[in-house]
């Protein structure tokens, strides 16, 4: 993960990267926020420096024109800022387009002694400054996600105060993030999230790591689950059940259960026994011998690819992630 989280100016294809270049004519590029702090403190400021040399293939690097914190001209980057209590107006300008990174952190915290692999170098330093847009007025954000069915529990690990419903109805605080619904929803259900955010907290970076959902048993209807809410990133499987009566004639005769389509394999299971597995089409399976008179009870349990699983990173390699028991699921049955 580069350390270069600013980029300014007109996109252009590079080697392995986007160049960021200045429009014909130039450009000049003011970027506005504001350091909130609970105290007074000083902080020292990190700015990227100087153009690669002989890498023409490549953005240039940004290094800020002008810095003011409070109305004022930081004449020396290398030397700490006075910050007062709330907030602090910060203006940076830059006079070109380019990459680079802009970070304020308190001049009284020593960076972190051991660095997250794939990550910015002052990703969880507890001395960074996060950037304020909302310069210390803070509003509650809500975040709206349809749920698996069967939800019973969420875990969400936020940066501020949440509270949870799901269909409307409040879920139980437990406290470290957990939060439990009065009764398991047997279908998909819509959970909302209100969240108080920490101060420089905003949209997606208020929920730094993934919601996860504790399900039980619950129902959904054949087709695509990539399209059912969060199932959109499930890789998996999942089990569909199906009881059926069937007369002594029909059970006795040969009988073939076509699924009509699957993405991407499928184990079928006739009265717990297990009947076959098919990992391409015809997707059909010979159940001759494994009926019954009476309740019959057939099981079909689906596995789809990483491919939703890669829709939540950056990858080339995501496919398709339509997955699931398509159907129709016909038993074919002859005496």
């Amino acid at each position: 993960m580069t350390d270069d989280f600013l980029c300014l100016g007109k996109k252009t294809g590079g080697l392995n990267e986007t160049r960021y270049v200045d429009p014909k004519g130039g450009g000049r590029y003011y970027l506005w926020t504001s350091a909130t702090v609970p105290e007074p403190l000083a902080a020292e400021i990190l700015v990227s420096q100087g153009p690669p040399a002989g890498r023409s293939h490549t953005s240039p690097v940004l290094t800020p024109a002008a810095v003011y914190v409070n109305g004022r001209r930081v004449e020396n980057l290398s030397e700490a800022v006075a910050l007062h209590e709330g907030a602090n107006p910060v203006l940076v300008r830059y006079d070109r387009a380019g990459r680079g990174h802009f970070v304020m952190r308190r001049h009284d915290r020593p960076p972190p002694r051991k660095r997250e692999r794939l990550a910015m170098r002052w990703s969880n330093d507890a001395g960074v400054i996060p950037f304020d847009v909302y310069a210390g007025d803070r509003a509650p954000e809500w975040f709206r996600f349809v749920s698996a069915p069967g939800t019973r529990a969420i875990n969400v690990n936020a940066l501020g105060e949440v509270r949870a419903w799901i269909n409307g109805e409040p879920m139980t605080d437990r406290g470290g993030g957990r939060f439990e619904a009065a009764a398991p929803v047997k279908e998909a259900a819509v959970v909302a999230l209100r969240v108080m955010p920490d101060t420089g907290r905003t949209g997606g970076g208020v929920i730094p790591e993934p919601v996860a959902i504790e399900t039980g048993t619950g129902a959904m209807p054949l087709g695509d689950w990539s399209a059912m809410g969060i199932l959109h990133n499930y890789s998996g499987g999942v089990r569909y059940r199906k009881s059926i009566e069937l007369a002594a004639a029909e059970a006795d005769g040969e009988a073939i259960l076509d699924l009509g389509e699957v993405v991407a394999t499928a184990e079928v299971r006739v009265n717990g026994k297990k009947a076959g597995v098919r990992v391409a089409p015809p997707w059909q399976v010979d159940v001759t011998g494994l009926l019954r008179e009476g309740e019959n009870v057939i099981e079909v349990l689906v596995f789809n690819t990483l491919a939703n699983h890669y829709q939540t990173i950056p990858s080339r390699y995501r496919g398709t992630p339509t997955s699931g028991l398509m159907g129709p699921v016909v038993l074919v049955t002859r005496e």
